[in-house]
C-alpha cells in the first residue's frame, strides 16, 4: 500500500491512509500526563491508539482492552482466517450452515441494512467475485497478480447468486441459498473493529475526561468525554487522491464522536472497488469520504459513495452525514452540512471548485 505521514501533534506516524492530521493541539490539557500512544497491526494493517486526559497507567489498561476487543473481532470476521466465524459461514454446506455466535449475528445483520439503505451500492456478499478476479492476490502479490475479468458466464452466474432477493434461503436464520454468496468483510472490518473500541469507551465511566484519537488503516475515530473542554475546534486535512499524499482538503468536524472513512483507488491503482451491479473495479470517482457517528457506517457508506456518483449518492445517502466526493482535481461534491466548514488546501484554492448538495425548499 502507498505509504503516507499522518501527524497528530507533536508525533508523526507513517501510514497507508487518505487522511492527514493537522498538527494542532485542539483539547485543553487536562492532565500533567503527555499523551500516550501505541502502534501495533491488526486486520492486515497499522493501528495507532492516542489517548490523552488520563493517568498512564490507566491509559495503558485502556490500550490492552481496546486491542483486544480489535484481535477478537478479527478473529470472528477475517476471511483472511479459515477458522473465524465468517470464513466457517461462507465454506459451510447449504445443507449443514455454520450457526453464527449470536453478535456475529448481530453484526451481519447490521451490515445487511447498511446494504439495503444503500440499494446495495454497498454489497457485503462479494466474497466469491473478489476470489475469482484475484483482487486480494494484486494486494499481496503485486501487479502481475492484479485483478482479472471475469467471464461473461461467471459474471452472469454471479450477478444472479448476488441479486438482493436471492441471497437467503431464509434470512431470519441468514441460510445462505447459494455457495456463491460468501462474505468479504474488507467493506466494513475497521468499522466494525472502531465500533466495538467506540462501545467500549460509552460504557466506561472513568472516560469523562479522557480524549482519544484511533487510526485504523486509515479510518479514524475522534472521541472525547463528556468532561473535556475544547480549546479549538478539530480539523482534519484530506489528503489529494494519489500517491503524493498531498493535504487536499481542510475539514472542520463536528464536536463528539466522529469517524471519517475514504474509499479509493490511490493506493491501488489496478482498482479494488467491486460494483455489485456489473461485477466490474469502479473508477468512478477519486476518491469518496463520509463523516460518521457511527464508525460501521461510515466505512460501508465511503464505498456507497464512491460507487453511487454525486447525484445519486448525495440523493440516497442521508443528509445527517457529512459526505465529500472528489470527482477530479477540479471539483469536489459535499453535503450541504459542511458549507462553511471546508477549504481547499492552500496549493489547490484557486484551481478546485467546490459543489455543495442541498436539499430543495419547497415554499408551497
Amino acid at each position: 500500500m502507498a505509504v503516507t505521514a499522518l501527524i497528530f501533534g507533536l508525533a508523526q506516524y507513517v501510514f497507508a491512509s487518505q487522511l492527514l492530521f493537522v498538527p494542532q493541539n485542539i483539547f485543553a490539557a487536562v492532565t500533567s500526563d503527555p499523551p500516550f500512544e501505541r502502534h501495533v497491526r491488526a486486520m492486515g494493517t497499522d493501528l495507532l491508539i492516542r489517548l490523552d486526559g488520563m493517568p498512564r497507567a490507566e491509559a495503558l489498561v485502556l490500550s490492552e482492552r481496546m486491542v483486544a476487543d480489535v484481535a477478537a473481532t478479527e478473529a470472528r470476521i477475517s476471511t483472511w482466517r479459515e477458522s473465524s466465524e465468517f470464513s466457517r459461514w461462507n465454506h459451510a454446506p447449504l445443507d449443514h450452515p455454520f450457526e453464527l455466535s449470536a453478535q456475529s449475528r448481530q453484526d451481519l445483520k447490521a451490515v445487511l441494512e447498511l446494504g439495503e439503505q444503500t440499494g446495495w451500492k454497498f454489497h457485503p456478499f462479494l466474497g466469491a467475485p473478489i476470489e475469482k478476479m484475484g483482487i486480494r492476490r494484486c494486494k499481496t502479490a503485486g501487479a502481475e497478480a492484479c485483478p482479472k475479468a471475469l467471464s461473461a458466464s461467471d459474471r452472469s452466474s454471479l450477478l444472479q447468486a448476488l441479486e438482493p432477493t436471492h441471497l437467503f434461503a431464509n434470512r431470519e436464520k441468514l441460510l445462505r441459498a447459494s455457495a456463491q454468496v460468501q462474505i468479504e468483510e474488507g467493506g466494513f472490518g475497521k468499522g466494525l473493529a472502531l465500533d466495538r473500541i467506540k462501545t467500549l469507551l460509552e460504557k466506561d465511566p472513568s472516560m469523562g475526561l479522557a480524549q482519544v484519537h484511533v487510526n485504523f488503516g486509515g479510518q479514524t475515530l475522534d472521541w472525547s468525554g463528556s468532561r473535556v473542554k475544547q480549546s479549538a475546534q478539530p480539523r482534519v486535512s484530506l489528503a489529494y487522491p494519489d500517491s503524493s499524499r498531498r493535504p487536499f482538503l481542510e475539514i472542520a468536524i463536528r464536536e463528539g464522536a466522529i469517524s471519517v472513512s475514504t474509499s479509493g483507488n490511490a493506493e491501488q491503482p489496478h482498482g479494488h472497488i467491486l460494483d455489485p451491479s456489473t461485477l466490474q473495479l469502479s473508477f468512478h470517482a477519486l476518491s469518496a469520504t463520509v463523516l460518521d457517528a457511527n464508525p460501521l457506517a461510515a466505512d460501508a457508506l465511503s464505498k456507497a459513495l464512491f460507487l453511487s456518483g454525486a447525484e445519486e449518492g448525495f440523493k440516497n445517502i442521508s443528509s445527517h452525514r457529512d459526505l465529500i466526493l472528489v470527482e477530479s482535481p477540479k471539483k469536489v461534491h459535499l453535503s450541504c452540512g459542511l458549507r462553511g466548514r471546508v477549504q481547499p488546501a492552500p496549493e489547490f484554492r484557486s484551481s478546485t471548485e467546490l459543489v455543495f448538495h442541498c436539499p430543495v425548499e419547497n415554499h408551497l
